[in-house]
């Protein structure tokens, strides 16, 4: 937790609660991308939230799921 950057709440606050549209699609096409993978793997996150998405990696460019305390695994 300490390499990750801020999470997706944070940085609306920062921002006053507004971004830019093409920066929102650009979240949102991230942020699904991760939870495909996750699901993919067997597990329900169950806690979905701007809370939950940390940015890092070089530059902050990345974006990382967090939070799996309530995930949940769907497959047997």
């Amino acid at each position: 937790m300490d390499r990750l950057g801020p999470n997706i709440h944070e940085l609306l606050k920062l921002n006053e609660k507004n971004f830019p549209i093409s920066t929102v699609a650009k979240l949102m096409v991230e942020m699904i991308s991760r939870l495909e993978e996750f699901h993919n793997c067997g597990f329900l996150h169950r806690d979905i939230k701007p809370d939950n998405f940390c940015l890092g990696g070089k530059n902050l460019k990345d974006i990382y799921l967090i939070d799996f305390g309530l995930s949940l695994s769907y497959l047997d």
